[in-house]
């Protein structure tokens, strides 16, 4: 420190004196920073002390505290592990009793359903049964009813085609007499005529 204030001087003193160099002013700028580094660091440690010294108590009782907060943590954890693993064999226990009493609706439903299933086919055969006897019975009646029309038809037909030759022989018959009446009428008519008109011709012919 004292070779630090001599450089110092020297650098105030007059120039004619002493001539300073930079390698001086170098080392006296470390030699001060080394000084001043030293001073700080004795600082630091004296108040780090200082601070331990005061502040061991305090870690004493914070170390307690953090213990018993340790021991608090320790104890809630066990507790909730604890509770957790009721809760998880309450839960296992109840889905059991549910997966229980499911299987045992869920096979009634079943059976039920089974039943109701047969009771369904049962009434599905017995109606389709019924149906198919109607539609026999009806097929059946259809086809008589089918056949005593023709059969009507078949009769009515011959009615018909027997009164068309009846009609048919008669209007012959009138047609014929008509044509016979006019014929005979005609020659009547002719030889009337010829009577007329050669009365000697036909005395002669007479007499002959």
């Amino acid at each position: 420190m004292i070779e630090v204030r001599i450089l110092w001087g020297k650098l105030f003193s007059r120039r004619d004196t002493w001539q300073i160099t930079p390698n001086d002013l170098e080392r006296c700028f470390w030699e001060a920073e080394h000084e001043r580094t030293q001073v700080f660091e004795r600082t630091r440690r004296s108040q780090q002390l200082d601070f331990a010294l005061a502040a061991a108590p305090w870690t004493k009782a914070e170390d307690t505290r953090h213990e018993i907060f340790q021991r608090f943590i320790l104890e809630a954890l066990k507790t909730f592990a604890s509770n957790q693993d009721d809760r998880h064999a309450g839960f296992k226990e109840l889905v059991d009793n549910h997966e229980k009493t499911f299987q045992a609706n869920d096979q009634v439903r079943l059976a039920a359903f089974d039943d109701a299933n047969t009771t369904r086919l049962k009434v599905f055969k017995a109606t389709q049964e019924q149906r198919e006897k109607s539609a026999a019975k009806f097929i059946t009646f259809q086809d008589k009813l089918f056949e005593q029309g023709r059969r009507r038809k078949q009769e009515d037909c011959e009615k018909l085609i027997g009164l068309l030759r009846d009609l048919f022989n008669k209007m012959i018959r009138e047609e014929i007499a008509t044509f016979r009446n006019a014929q005979r009428q005609r020659e009547e008519r002719i030889r009337s005529a010829s009577l007329v008109r050669h009365p000697l011709l036909d005395a002669n012919t007479y007499s002959k």
